[in-house]
C-alpha cells in the first residue's frame, strides 16, 4: 500500500508563530525599558530640583556670611576703640553693661542692614531656585541671632522640592566672655596740669575700594529680536558695532537684553521688566525710568544720564570711565549700587533705599535727601554735594576734600571721614554726628545735634558761627580751634586743642572739660557753666567769669579776666603759673586762687566765703572785706586800700603790708617776716621758718597719672562662624 506524505505549508506557519511570539516577547521587554527610562528620567528630574534648592541652599548662605563678615571687618575695631574711649572718658557713669549694650546694639543694627539686602538681592539668571516666600524670618532678639527660610528648586517639569535653610550667628559683644556687672572699672584720674600732652586724637586710617575691572563682551553672533511668549515682550539686541538707535526702549514686560562691541545710544529706558545693558564702549541716554525687576547698566566707558533716573527697581550701574548725571537718581527701590573708575557727577540722590556709592574720581551732587536704610558714600577723590539732610544710617568716606553745604536731620547716624579738608555750613539737628578729617575743619555752625556729635581734627578747627546745644560734644584738634559765635548750652562738652583756643561767650554747658596745648581765649564771658575743668598749656583770658559751678581753671601761663569774677558756686579751682590779673571778686565760695607770679585784682575782694588766695608774688587789690573762714597768702607784698578782716580771718605776707586802713576782728590774724613793733594789734612778726610754718598754703598741683580704666574686651567678640543647618524633607512633593 502506498502512503502519501504532504508537508508543504508547515514550515511557513511555525516561522510566522516564531516571529510573532518573538515580536510579542520583545514588546514586553521594551515596554519595560521604555517606562524603566521614563522613570528614571523623572527621577532625574525631581533630583535635578533637590540639586537646584541646594544651590539656592548654598547661595543665600554663602551671602548671609559674607555679610556677617564684611560687617565684622567694618565696624569691629572701630566699635572697640570707642567703647574703650566711653570708658575712659571721665564721666562715665561705671555701668560696663549698659555702655557695652549700647555698642553691641549699633553693631547688630549693622548687621541688620547688611542681612535685609541679602533677602532683597534679586535670583540670579539662569538658576532653577528661588526664596519661596521672598523673605527670611530673622529673630534679633535672640542670642546667636537666628535666620530661617525654604528654598524652592525646581528644574523642567520635575516636582519642586523645598529645603529648610536654618542659620545662626553669634551677636558680637565688646566684652569678653563672663564680663558683666562685676566687672570693676577704675575711675579715671583727672588729667596733668598743661605739662601733660594732648590727649591722643582717635583718628583712625581708612582706604577706598578699587572698582573692579569690567569684563570685555566678546560677542560672537550678532541678534536683534523682539520676541513674545504668555503676552510678555522680550527684546535681544547683540551687536559687534554700536547700537545707535536713539529709540525708546519701553514696555517690555519680560527682559531687556542688551550688549555691543562699541557705543550705546537710546533714547529712553521706561517701563521695562529685567533689563541688562553692556557695553564695551560708552553708554548714553535720556530718561531711565519704572523699570522694575532689575536695572543693571554696565560700561567699559562713560555712562552719562540726561533726563530723568528715578523710579527703578535694584539698580546696578558699573563704569570704568565716568559717570555723568545731571538727573535725579530718585525714588529708586531695592537697592541703588554704582561703581565708577573715574568722577561721577547726579543732580540729587532722594528717596532712595540702600544706597551704595563707590567712585575713584571725584564725586558732585545736589541734595541727598531722604535715601532710608542705608547711605554709603565712598569716593577717592573729593567729594562735593549741596545739602544731606534726613538720610538713614549714613557712611561718607573721601581721601579727598568735603564740602556740603547744609547736614541736617539725618538718624540715626552719620559717619563722615575725609583725609583732607572738611568744610560745611550747617550741621544741624542730626541724631548722632561722628565726623573725622585729617586737614582742617570749617563749618558756620553746628546745632542741636541730639545724641552725640564726635568731631576730630587733625588740622584747624573753625566755626564762623556758633556751637550751640549739642548733646555729648566731643572735639579734639590737631591744630587751633575757633568759634566766632558762641559756645553755648552743649551737654556735655569736651574741647581738646593741641593749638589755640579762641571763642565768644562760654555758656550754659554742663560737664565741660576743655584743654589747649597753647593759650584760651574767650571774647566774651564764661558763664552759668556747672561743672567746668579747662586747662591751657599758655595763657588764659576771658570776660566776665561768673555764675559758674565747680569751676576749675588751670593755666601755664598768665591767667585774665577782662570784667569781674562773681558768684560763681560750690568751688573754684584756679591755678596759674604766671601772673592773675582780674576786676572785682565778689561772692565766690570756696575760691581757691593760687598764682606762680602776681596777683591784681583791679576791684573790691568781697564775700567770698571759704575762700583761699596764694601768690609767689605780689598781692594787689582794693577792699578786702567780708570774707568769711579767708587765707591769704603773698610770697611778696601785699598793697590794699581799706583791708576789714573778719574774726575767722588769716593774711599772711613775706614783703611789705601796704594799706589805707586795717580793720580786725577779733580771732584775725596777720603774719608777717621778720622784726615789728606789734602794732597796729594782731599783727605776728614771725622767723622765716615760723611764718613758712604758719602760712603754708594747701594747694596742690595734680600730678600726672595716665591709668585708665582697663576692662577686658574680647578678641573675636562673639564673630563666630555661623552654624548652618538643611532640612531637605520638610516638603519635596509641591505641585
Amino acid at each position: 500500500m502506498k502512503v502519501t506524505s504532504n508537508e508543504r505549508g508547515y514550515a511557513l506557519l511555525i516561522v510566522l508563530l516564531l516571529v510573532v511570539l518573538i515580536m510579542s516577547i520583545s514588546a514586553v521587554f521594551m515596554r519595560g525599558a521604555i517606562s524603566n527610562a521614563k522613570q528614571e528620567q523623572r527621577v532625574d528630574k525631581n533630583h535635578l530640583s533637590v540639586v537646584s534648592a541646594e544651590m539656592g541652599v548654598d547661595y543665600y548662605a554663602t551671602s548671609f556670611t559674607n555679610r556677617y563678615y564684611e560687617v565684622k571687618d567694618r565696624v569691629w575695631e572701630t566699635t572697640v576703640a570707642e567703647f574703650k574711649a566711653a570708658m575712659a572718658d571721665k564721666n562715665f557713669d561705671g555701668n560696663v553693661t549698659k555702655l557695652a549694650k549700647f555698642y553691641d546694639d549699633r553693631m547688630k543694627n549693622e548687621l541688620r542692614i547688611a542681612f535685609d539686602e541679602v533677602e532683597h538681592m534679586l535670583t540670579p539668571t539662569g538658576t532653577s531656585f528661588k526664596l519661596e516666600s521672598e523673605k527670611f524670618d530673622i529673630n534679633y532678639t535672640v542670642n546667636p541671632i537666628a535666620i530661617e527660610g525654604n528654598i524652592e528648586g525646581h528644574y523642567l517639569d520635575g516636582k519642586e522640592s523645598i529645603l529648610k535653610l536654618s542659620m545662626e550667628f553669634d551677636a558680637p559683644s565688646v566684652l569678653a566672655k563672663g564680663s558683666g556687672e562685676d566687672v570693676e572699672v577704675e575711675e579715671p584720674k583727672e588729667d596733668p596740669l598743661p605739662d601733660g600732652g594732648l590727649p591722643s586724637l582717635t583718628y583712625k586710617p581708612f582706604t577706598i575700594p578699587q572698582v573692579d575691572p569690567i569684563d570685555h563682551l566678546n560677542i560672537t553672533k550678532e541678534v536683534d529680536i523682539i520676541s513674545e511668549s504668555n503676552n510678555q515682550k522680550t527684546r535681544t539686541v547683540y551687536k559687534k558695532e554700536n547700537i545707535n538707535s536713539n529709540e525708546n526702549v519701553q514696555g517690555y514686560g519680560k527682559s531687556v537684553s542688551m550688549q555691543s562691541h562699541g557705543n550705546i545710544t537710546l533714547g529712553k529706558l521706561y517701563g521695562n521688566n529685567n533689563v541688562d545693558i553692556r557695553s564695551n564702549g560708552e553708554f548714553s541716554i535720556g530718561q531711565i525710568q519704572a523699570n522694575t525687576g532689575y536695572l543693571t547698566l554696565i560700561s567699559k566707558g562713560n555712562i552719562s544720564s540726561s533726563n530723568f533716573f528715578n523710579v527703578n527697581n535694584n539698580v546696578t550701574i558699573r563704569t570704568g570711565g565716568n559717570f555723568a548725571g545731571s538727573s535725579q537718581l530718585d525714588s529708586n527701590t531695592g537697592f541703588l549700587d554704582v561703581q565708577v573708575k573715574g568722577n561721577m557727577s547726579s543732580s540729587s540722590v532722594s528717596n532712595n533705599p540702600n544706597v551704595n556709592i563707590l567712585t575713584n574720581g571725584n564725586y558732585t551732587t545736589g541734595d541727598m535727601w531722604k535715601n532710608d536704610k542705608r547711605l554709603s558714600l565712598k569716593v577717592e577723590g573729593n567729594i562735593i554735594a549741596e545739602k544731606i539732610h534726613y538720610n538713614e544710617n549714613t557712611n561718607i568716606e573721601t581721601k579727598g576734600n568735603f564740602t556740603s553745604k547744609l547736614i541736617n536731620k539725618n538718624t540715626p547716624a552719620i559717619t563722615i571721614k575725609t583725609d583732607k579738608n572738611f568744610t560745611s555750613e550747617k550741621i544741624q539737628d542730626n541724631n548722632k554726628v561722628d565726623i573725622q578729617a585729617k586737614g582742617d575743619f570749617q563749618a558756620s555752625g553746628l546745632e542741636k545735634n541730639l545724641d552725640s556729635l564726635n568731631l576730630y581734627v587733625g588740622g584747624n578747627f573753625n566755626s564762623t558761627e556758633q556751637l550751640l546745644s549739642n548733646n555729648y560734644l566731643n572735639l579734639y584738634s590737631g591744630g587751633n580751634v575757633t568759634i566766632n559765635g558762641v559756645f553755648n548750652s552743649n551737654t556735655p562738652a569736651k574741647v581738646y586743642a593741641k593749638g589755640n583756643y579762641t571763642s565768644g561767650n562760654v555758656q550754659g554747658n554742663s560737664n565741660l572739660d576743655m584743654y589747649s596745648g597753647g593759650n584760651v581765649t574767650i571774647n566774651g564771658v564764661l558763664n552759668s557753666n556747672v561743672p567746668v575743668k579747662i586747662q591751657s598749656k599758655k595763657n588764659f583770658t576771658t570776660g566776665n567769669m561768673q555764675s559758674n559751678s565747680n569751676l576749675e581753671i588751670l593755666s601755664g601761663g598768665d591767667f585774665t579776666v577782662n570784667g569781674f569774677m562773681n558768684y560763681n558756686l560750690l568751688k573754684t579751682t584756679i591755678i596759674t603759673k604766671n601772673n592773675f590779673v582780674s576786676g572785682q571778686i565778689q561772692e565766690n565760695p570756696n575760691l581757691t586762687l593760687s598764682a606762680g607770679g602776681n596777683i591784681d585784682v583791679g576791684g573790691i575782694l568781697y564775700g567770698n566765703t571759704k575762700s583761699r588766695l596764694f601768690s609767689k608774688g605780689n598781692i594787689t587789690t582794693k577792699n578786702i572785706q567780708n570774707n568769711s573762714n579767708f587765707k591769704m597768702v603773698a610770697l611778696g607784698n601785699l598793697n590794699a586800700e581799706n583791708v576789714y578782716l573778719k574774726s575767722d580771718s588769716l593774711v599772711c605776707v613775706g614783703g611789705n603790708f601796704i594799706r589805707k586802713s586795717l580793720s580786725m576782728e577779733p580771732g584775725s590774724r596777720v603774719y608777717m617776716k621778720g622784726m615789728g613793733d606789734g602794732s597796729p594789734p594782731g599783727i605776728v612778726y614771725l622767723k622765716q621758718k615760723d611764718w613758712e610754718k604758719v602760712c603754708a598754703f594747701d594747694v596742690e598741683i595734680p600730678e600726672e597719672d595716665d591709668d585708665v580704666p582697663k576692662v577686658e574686651v574680647s578678641v573675636d567678640g562673639g564673630w563666630k562662624r555661623p552654624l548652618i543647618e538643611v532640612e531637605y524633607n520638610p516638603v519635596t512633593n509641591k505641585k
